[in-house]
């Protein structure tokens, strides 16, 4: 299987898991912080669904909105796996994967408060775990001790 076509297998699992290409494409709009047009509906549904036929390709952008928005990293993964010294920098990519993840999730919860859907303690939960993960990545890349 192609580099490609395990991309492609990958992303259907990661919609299917947001909730089909409708709610992919909010969420991915909420992470890059895209507008909605006047009827709160994504412009990009229909996109997605060309992803998902196959007529499109998969930004990495998009990818990576997707994984942190869903807490879902299958994409990030399976790349740092397969490449040379997988071993020497999963780790790092995990953790980087676990950062953007985790920073998307307090982004959301932020949003949730600011719009009345969500609560303070919810927000400051998930930006305390947010900065959790900051911590460790400036620890594993040997920074904090200057």
């Amino acid at each position: 299987m192609s580099d490609a076509q395990m991309i492609h297998a990958l992303m259907i699992g990661l919609v299917e898991r947001a909730g089909g290409p409708e709610n992919a494409a909010r969420l991915i709009d909420a992470c890059m912080r895209r507008e909605l047009d006047s009827d709160s509906q994504s412009r990009r549904k229909g996109t997605i669904s060309k992803r998902l036929s196959g007529q499109l390709s998969w930004p990495l952008d998009e990818i990576m909105a997707l994984e942190a928005a869903t807490g879902d990293d299958r994409v990030s993964a399976w790349w740092a796996a397969k490449r040379p010294g997988a071993s020497a920098n999963a780790s790092l990519l995990q953790l980087t994967a676990d950062v953007t993840r985790e920073s998307g999730e307090a982004i959301g919860a932020v949003l949730a408060l600011l719009s009345k859907k969500g609560t303070r303690q919810e927000a400051l939960k998930e930006a305390l775990e947010g900065q959790a993960y900051f911590a460790r990545l400036v620890a594993e890349l040997g920074g904090g001790d200057e």
